[in-house]
């Protein structure tokens, strides 16, 4: 009850040390906005209307200009369809002789393709002799028109036409030698939908966009504020075709000038900024000043690393709270640094031990038996080489009491066992890619890539074919801010056992017992955050690809 009584006290008292001043300078603000909110509504009403007319008459030249374009290209589309060639063609092919036929043909393409080249708002044009099951474009033959016959009928009978995302003009070329007139050739004008609404959308500005339709039907619309308050839209409507543009101008872009503003608003303005300076100033010592001290002083000791510091008086007014707050948090964080990650740091001490004790008996038991059967054969160079190979290996994982490496000793002395397991068994590939210099000297834990060999050398080999050799393969993934290292091996597994230890790793602190690539993911974490560690997948060579995360 008490404290809550205190909280009351604190909070009354910076309402007073604030309100009066911020009551003042809310009010005088609140007239100056609505006084500017007046003159400015007065003034961009008249700006609007000037801005939407001038909209207006650009859009209605561009869309007369498009109109005229348009007209052009239809008038070289009728000159086509009434050319001599298309006539005989059409009522005489079967009379023609081939070369006639074929050379004929070729000039109509290519009076096509001129078109198309002449016209950038052209985009296909189509010419189909419907008596003799032709169809031509300005690429040579096709096998259908762009409209279905229903359409085709449909087009022929309207200015434009207009079918999905695409605009055509269509013409057709009649037989009324007989009662019933017959369709000699039927061509289709594409125009480009893209190259129209390209060129309508010259007029927009930020937050405008264009809608381009022909009758009632949208063919483009582009991205837009929705209609409401502040946005305008004009519309203007061809005379010969029936396209129409609609441009969507707005928000409002006008304001109320300096100028115009000043002699309306001089006063408030300037109350509001004496107000205003007062305001600063008072802020400034009651306010900032004492937080710039807190954080020159506590949050720099913070940074530093010294977390033993607490604010040594708390002060009362505002801060009083925040600095008690900050010596609670440095009480805990405190606590977290010496108990938490001390403790994760003996666990990791203790997963390395335990790691080093769990090296394989078996490979030293093997590893020496191999060393005795060269020294037997005389194979002297094998031998020496053989015992320096084991004095650096045992005195790598045996001598070093430190707990991290550089990456380069860690490499040199996984690749020591691997050159130890290749004189056991020479039947061995490996495919070693050199380690990258710019990443030889980061830190790493100690024993992190040998053991994922062991583990290839002691569970790959069982799955290989009879008589099948084991192949290794390492290389490097250098980002900016990580390493990855990627082991592969073509000893066959199933994709459940791969499932299963991708699912041990996702879950390690559920497991009763961490060994192999298990510990290895876990001290990564424990080094380097959750973001590190092991993942497992289906390798390119059929076998398993174990993936090793180091964070730069």
């Amino acid at each position: 009850m008490g404290e809550k009584q205190s909280s009351g006290k604190r909070l009354t008292k910076l309402q007073r040390t604030f309100l009066p001043v911020f009551t003042m300078l809310m009010v005088v603000l609140l007239i100056s906005i609505v006084a500017m909110l007046v003159a400015n509504n007065a003034y961009v009403t008249g700006k609007n209307d000037i801005y939407v007319l001038e909209k207006q008459e650009k859009l209605n030249q561009m869309l007369e200009s498009l109109e005229t374009e348009i007209q052009i290209a239809e008038q070289q589309q009728l000159k086509l369809l009434s050319d001599s060639k298309v006539s005989r063609i059409a009522y005489s092919r079967n009379e023609m002789d081939p070369y006639n036929y074929y050379s004929q043909t070729l000039e109509i393409v290519d009076r096509m393709k001129e078109i198309a080249d002449d016209f950038q708002i052209v985009k296909n044009i189509f010419l189909d002799f419907e008596t003799i099951g032709v169809r031509l474009s300005q690429n040579g033959l096709i096998q259908r028109l762009p409209l279905s016959e229903a359409a085709e009928s449909q087009a022929s009978q309207q200015e434009m036409y207009a079918s999905g995302d695409q605009l055509f003009i269509v013409r057709t070329l009649m037989d009324y030698q007989n009662s019933e007139p017959d369709k000699l050739c039927t061509m289709v004008l594409e125009l480009n939908v893209d190259v129209l609404y390209e060129r309508c959308s010259y007029l927009c500005q930020e937050n405008e966009s264009v809608v381009l339709a022909v009758g009632d039907y949208p063919l483009r619309k582009g991205p837009g504020e929705s209609a409401g308050e502040g946005v305008y839209l004009v519309t203007s409507q061809a005379a010969r075709y029936p396209m129409k543009i609609t441009l969507q101008a707005g928000p409002t872009r006008y304001r109320l000038s300096t100028d115009e503003l000043l002699t309306a608003a001089c006063i408030g303005v300037g109350v509001t900024c004496l107000l205003a300076g007062a305001f600063i100033l008072y802020s400034y010592f009651r306010l900032y000043r004492p937080l710039e001290l807190l954080l020159d002083e506590a949050f720099q000791h913070l940074e530093k690393g010294e977390l033993s510091y607490r604010i040594p008086s708390v002060r009362s007014g505002p801060y009083e709270e925040i600095y008690r707050t900050f010596n609670t948090a440095m009480d805990r964080l405190e606590y977290l640094m010496d108990h938490v990650y001390r403790q994760k740091l003996l666990i990791s001490e203790m997963q390395l031990k335990h790691l080093q004790a769990q090296i394989n008996p078996h490979f030293m038991y093997n590893t020496y038996y191999t060393l005795y059967r060269q020294i037997q054969d005389e194979h002297w160079d094998n031998s020496r080489q053989l015992a320096r190979l084991l004095g650096d290996f045992y005195q790598y994982i045996t001598r070093s009491s430190s707990m991290e490496k550089t990456l380069r000793d860690e490499v040199r002395h996984t690749l020591t066992y691997v050159e130890i397991q290749t004189m056991r068994f020479p039947d061995t590939i490996q495919e070693i890619e050199p380690l990258p210099e710019d990443v030889a000297s980061m830190v790493v834990p100690q024993l992190i890539m040998q053991p994922v060999f062991e583990n290839v050398f002691q569970h790959a080999r069982d799955n290989l074919h009879p008589g099948e050799p084991l192949h290794l393969i390492m290389r490097y993934q250098i980002d900016e801010d990580s390493v990855r290292v990627y082991v592969e091996n073509n000893g066959a597994l199933s994709d459940d056992t791969i499932q299963r230890l991708q699912n041990a790793l996702e879950h390690v602190d559920d497991q009763e017992e961490i060994t192999g690539l298990l510990n290895i993911h876990k001290r990564l974490q424990l080094f380097y955050g959750e973001g590190a560690g092991l993942t497992v997948s289906r390798s390119k060579l059929d076998g398993l690809c174990v993936r090793m995360l180091l964070i730069r």
